[in-house]
């Protein structure tokens, strides 16, 4: 009898089991909500001169990333790259990444970067890229906008499902208020009239031969280095923008 009466008890647990598990199938991890999720440029807004280091973040949700292609675009004729993309170092495999001198000739930027095998996917609020930015025109007083390709972009995470979000852009002030005129055509010390004189060549000559990194450009000056290349070295190529120029005011 005790046996019959156990059977039944035990029979009734599977039976209440089987009912209480599916309702609780229905209701996976919470995950935060869609509008947390998202890729925004950090500062969203920002002013050129002087240089400025724009990084590009992300927030998962707190779900770690395996894959992402981000596309931007800006407009070359106000806005120059000073430095070559630097992706997440825990997304280690570039699949492309658009160099330097092409963003600077096209206004255009892709990045795809993955995650390699010995990677920590990252997840959260991560820096996903960053690169440096600065004024490529004379006039003054301008806005121009770096702007995310929403359609071109693409965000996986480590069980390979898509992850959706949104995007922010960035507006860039450009030679807003007090700027440098001529400084691109070797007016180094930014003097008023835009003359460039024996003081712009001194200021060359001491920077002559370093790269971008290796000198400081105090405030009130313009960069050296005028002619953008891989190697960011202020060479033979900036000193013809200086001869070429030499004697010249505005």
């Amino acid at each position: 009898m005790l046996k019959k009466s156990a059977l039944i008890f035990y029979g009734l647990v599977l039976f209440l089991a089987g009912l209480v598990l599916p309702v609780f199938a229905q209701y996976p991890t919470a995950t935060p909500p869609i509008s947390n999720i998202g890729v925004y440029f950090s500062p969203q807004t920002a002013t050129v001169p002087p240089e400025t280091t724009m990084r590009i973040m992300m927030n998962s949700g707190g779900r770690g990333v395996s894959f992402a292609r981000v596309v931007f675009n800006f407009d070359p004729s106000l806005i120059r790259l000073t430095s070559e993309i630097t992706p997440n170092p825990n997304l280690s495999t570039v699949v492309e990444k658009t160099s330097m001198a092409t963003a600077n000739a096209s206004g255009h930027v892709v990045i795809v970067i993955a995650a390699s095998p010995s990677d920590i996917p990252p997840n959260g609020i991560f820096e996903f890229a960053s690169f440096g930015i600065d004024s490529n025109t004379s006039l003054s007083n301008l806005t121009g906008d770096i702007t995310f390709d929403i359609l071109d972009g693409q965000i996986v995470d480590e069980g390979g499902s898509q992850i959706p979000a949104t995007y922010v852009n960035a507006s860039i002030n450009i030679n807003s208020g007090s700027f440098c005129p001529r400084g691109s055509l070797g007016n180094l010390n930014c003097s008023a009239d835009g003359c460039i004189d024996t003081a712009d060549y001194e200021i060359f000559r001491q920077a002559f031969g370093k790269t971008q990194a290796e000198i400081i450009v105090p405030s009130g000056q313009a960069s050296p280095d005028l002619v953008q290349d891989n190697n960011n070295i202020i060479d033979t190529a900036d000193y013809e923008i200086i001869r070429a120029n030499f004697g010249s005011c505005q």
